[in-house]
C-alpha cells in the first residue's frame, strides 16, 4: 500500500471515530401526552422540549440528553378556558408533578440496540434511557424509527410510562381504594418526535 494510500485511509479511521453532536431543533420537536381515566375519558397536550443533543460515534448514536420544560404542559382537549387552567394547574401541583419543585424533567439515552431486519417504515432501535421526573429516576426501554442522515436525524416513538414509579400516586387504583369512576390510569402515553441537526 502507497504511503499517501495509509495516509488517507489513517484519516479517514480517524474521521468516522470522531464524536459528532446533533443538536436538537427544540421548535421542530415535538412531545404530546395522554392521559385517562379508568372510565375511558382522557386529556391530551404537549410539552416542550427546552434543550436536546445526541453524540455519534462512528457513525451511531451513542447517547443522548433531552431536558423537558415541565412549565410549559399544554392541554389541548378542554376548550373551556376556566376549566383548562384548572386541570394544569392541578397536574403541576403536588398531586402531580410538582413543577414549581421540579420544574424539569430529563431523558437521558445510554444505549441503543438495533432491530433486525427492520422494514424501512417500522421501528428500527430500542431505546434504553433513564427518565428523570420529580427528581427521581427510573430506567425505561422503548422502541423508535431513527433515520440518520448527514446533517439530519429524525426520531419518531410512542411508548408509555407508569407514573407510579415516579411517585405519581394521585388518582391511582394501585394505592387507593374505593375511587370509583374517579380512578386514574397508571399509565401516562407519550408520542415524541425528535429533529436533531449536525453542529
Amino acid at each position: 500500500m502507497k504511503y499517501s494510500s495509509i495516509v488517507f485511509l489513517a484519516l479517514l479511521l480517524s474521521f468516522t471515530a470522531t464524536a459528532q453532536t446533533f443538536r436538537a431543533d427544540t421548535r421542530a420537536s415535538e412531545i404530546n401526552w395522554l392521559g385517562k381515566k379508568i372510565t375511558g375519558a382522557s386529556h391530551y397536550g404537549q410539552i416542550l422540549l427546552k434543550s436536546g443533543n445526541l453524540q455519534l460515534q462512528g457513525g451511531t448514536i451513542k447517547s443522548g440528553k433531552f431536558v423537558i420544560d415541565m412549565k410549559s404542559m399544554s392541554c389541548e382537549d378542554e376548550t373551556d378556558p376556566r376549566k383548562n387552567e384548572k386541570l394544569i394547574a392541578h397536574l403541576s401541583n403536588e398531586d402531580f408533578f410538582a413543577v414549581a419543585q421540579h420544574p424539569e424533567a430529563v431523558l437521558e439515552i445510554f444505549k441503543l440496540v438495533p432491530i433486525a431486519k427492520a422494514k424501512e417504515d417500522e421501528v428500527n432501535y430500542f431505546v434504553f434511557a433513564k427518565l428523570s421526573i420529580r427528581g427521581k429516576t427510573n430506567d425505561i426501554k422503548f422502541p423508535a424509527r431513527i433515520n440518520l442522515e448527514k446533517d439530519l436525524i429524525t426520531a419518531n416513538a410512542s411508548f408509555d410510562i407508569d407514573r407510579t414509579q415516579w411517585d405519581i400516586r394521585y388518582g391511582s387504583g394501585s394505592f387507593f381504594e374505593n375511587l370509583g369512576d374517579r380512578a386514574i390510569n397508571n399509565e401516562i402515553s407519550f408520542k415524541v418526535k425528535i429533529i436533531a441537526r449536525r453542529q
